[in-house]
């Protein structure tokens, strides 16, 4: 499979479902999950995640996706739910709660990631 070299809408759906299966498997480990549903935070931790790792998606394409990845977290989602989830979406895009991280702080993370690895 690693040698297999995904391109265009294949690189696309690979992306999408590898920062999907990350988000589930950062969110799996909470207790008391489901008392997060309309939390504010979780949904804009999930919001920031999104805008900064598809760059080659519009606004439209990310704030479904971020809908999406909602939904898997929470199974129990109605369409009502989904309205509030997607009004809350807007509520972060139009207050500017959802940015970019700048390309000086992400060169310093990574940076120190790859030392602290190479010394410990």
């Amino acid at each position: 499979m690693d040698m297999i070299i995904e391109n265009n809408s294949l690189n696309k759906f690979v992306k999408e479902n590898n920062l999907v299966s990350k988000i589930l498997v950062k969110f799996n480990v909470m207790a008391n999950l489901q008392t997060l549903k309309f939390d504010i935070e979780m949904l804009s931790y999930v919001s920031n995640v999104v805008e900064n790792e598809l760059h080659d998606h519009d606004a439209d394409e990310k704030k479904a996706f971020v809908l999406k990845v909602m939904k898997l977290i929470f199974p129990s989602i109605n369409a009502s739910e989904e309205l509030i989830i997607a009004g809350q979406i807007q509520y972060l895009i139009d207050n500017k709660k959802i940015k970019k991280i700048s390309t000086k702080k992400y060169l310093y993370k990574n940076i120190g990631s790859w030392i602290c690895r190479r010394i410990g």
